[in-house]
């Protein structure tokens, strides 16, 4: 066949890329033509993304595309963090910049949200785990901060499907990241009148709702004139960058965990049918739509968010280290100096991550972390505690050991954690692919285009196409593990029920 050229744009929270894929029918190769930095923007003590300056750097993608390597594409889709949305008036004109989902106003909406409908009702429609910033709580807080934007809206759509729409001048909503709103029946698989009646959101703004590997529509003319990009599909991949990194996961073996790490590391496995029972309930475990109705059975833990923090706080004070050079002084500090939580919500958005860290270990009555290497592994390990006890967690709910973990995204990079959390579980890691979002999202644009017959022929391009890591338990360091762990459950288990949140 001939090759087949297809460009991702893959949106984080940190930072936004393009990656160009080439297809010759077996192997797939990928290469980075563009990044660009992405952060929040405060405004009178209120979290936004900028969505028009984003805008302009995805068309800055595609103009170094047709400028420096071909101006034709087979296909060209956006992944991008979940939950945050935009409105849109009657005319298809945007009100206002979207909120980002660290905003304040999200805080303590569980207590309304949840007199309003309750939880357990809540969790039983949508399978969804309970985050303050989840799109239904998000709406909720428009709706008690009385927003005009709210009222006059005509629709809603998540950030992929802003840029969709501003690329193709079609309005849609893409499965994979409608169904983890919390505001989606994911048994029924359409949105929930009964939710959105009981936040007081008018149903009429809830987009209609795609499969991923839909061919939305071709650029417009003028995107085209100003790009120099001459003829593109736009597809919607798994737009929520999670959706795609976890279709890219190699060991997809029932009996294997998995887990996309990032700003945020989500873990857990791939199912045919949702699980809601009361068991999945309890852990908080959350059910998001992918390929063919799959589902995305996971939990979300806060990530390697800390370490972009301290290495964004350390820059602030004239400090500039790589996240390589992070590590390495996190691999040659004191082990095991204290423990933490990185889930406890003082670490969701502090003023300053180092001071978060030593303020826990003061709090819980530890030994205080004195160098930056110090207070780097104490995030490290207490990401690889996390994700012992979620794997714990889903081997109980799903009945049966779990064999070991797949790391893919960017955190798989950092060789470190994976050891550590191959120490931590006592089960082998494998670490790959690094580029796993932008691969699967490739890759459903592939199947999009016919160049790809099935999920199951996606995993052996994967297999021909990129190399992953396997890191085996240290068993020496058992016992040492094991202690921390049960150190760490007794501080996580404090930490929640001191913030009222529900328990993982």
């Amino acid at each position: 066949m001939a090759v087949k050229t297809y460009l991702a744009i893959d949106q984080g929270a940190e930072s936004g890329r393009g990656m160009l894929g080439k297809f010759d029918g077996n192997h797939l190769t990928i290469q980075q033509i563009y990044r660009y930095p992405n952060s929040m923007v405060k405004v009178h003590g209120h979290y936004y993304w900028d969505v028009l300056y984003l805008y302009r750097e995805i068309k800055k993608t595609m103009s170094i595309c047709a400028k420096q390597y071909t101006d034709h594409l087979d296909g060209l889709g956006i992944d991008n963090w979940a939950v945050d949305f935009g409105l849109l008036d009657k005319n298809g004109e945007l009100l206002g910049f979207p909120y980002a989902y660290r905003d304040p106003k999200n805080n303590n909406m569980f207590e309304e949200g949840f007199r309003r409908m309750p939880r357990r009702k809540i969790y039983q429609i949508t399978g969804i785990q309970f985050l303050p910033f989840n799109t239904s709580f998000q709406m909720l807080a428009l709706r008690l901060m009385n927003s005009a934007a709210l009222d006059s809206a005509a629709i809603f759509l998540f950030m992929a499907d802003i840029f969709n729409y501003f690329l193709t001048g079609i309005k849609k909503a893409e499965f994979s990241v409608a169904s983890g709103s919390q505001l989606y029946d994911n048994n029924k698989y359409q949105w929930s009148k009964d939710i959105f009646d009981s936040f007081e959101i008018p149903f009429t703004i809830a987009p209609e709702v795609i499969d991923p590997g839909t061919v939305i529509g071709e650029l417009l003319n003028d995107v085209k004139d100003e790009t120099g990009i001459k003829s593109a599909k736009i597809i919607a991949p798994l737009t929520h960058d999670t959706g795609s990194a976890i279709f890219a996961v190699p060991m997809v073996e029932k009996d294997w965990a998995c887990c996309s790490s990032g700003t945020w590391s989500v873990m857990g496995s791939i199912e045919k049918r949702p699980i809601i029972t009361e068991q999945s309930y309890l852990y908080n475990f959350t059910n998001e739509g992918g390929l063919n109705r799959s589902v995305r059975f996971l939990k979300n833990i806060m990530g390697l968010w800390l370490i972009q923090r301290l290495k964004r706080d350390w820059e602030k004070n004239g400090d500039c280290y790589s996240y390589d050079e992070i590590t390495e002084m996190a691999s040659k500090a004191k082990p095991f100096k204290a423990v933490i939580n990185p889930d406890d919500m003082s670490f969701y958005n502090p003023i300053n991550m180092s001071e978060a860290i030593i303020n826990f270990c003061e709090k819980t009555g530890q030994e205080i972390p004195e160098t930056k290497g110090e207070i780097a592994r104490i995030a490290l390990e207490g990401l690889a505690l996390v994700y012992r006890r979620v794997f714990n967690m889903l081997s109980e709910i799903k009945g049966k050991s779990v064999k070991g973990l797949n790391i893919v995204g960017g955190g798989s990079k950092n060789r470190l954690l994976s050891q550590m959390t191959a120490d931590c579980l006592q089960k082998p890691v494998v670490a790959g692919p690094v580029e796993a979002t932008a691969i699967g999202n490739i890759l459903v644009q592939a199947m999009a285009d016919k160049a790809i017959a099935n999920s199951k022929d996606c995993r052996e391009v994967i297999g021909n196409s990129f190399d992953v890591d396997t890191f085996e338990p240290n068993l020496k360091q058992k016992k040492r593990w094991d202690e921390t762990f049960e150190k760490f459950v007794d501080i996580a288990t404090s930490s929640l029920l001191t913030q009222n949140l529900p328990q993982i």
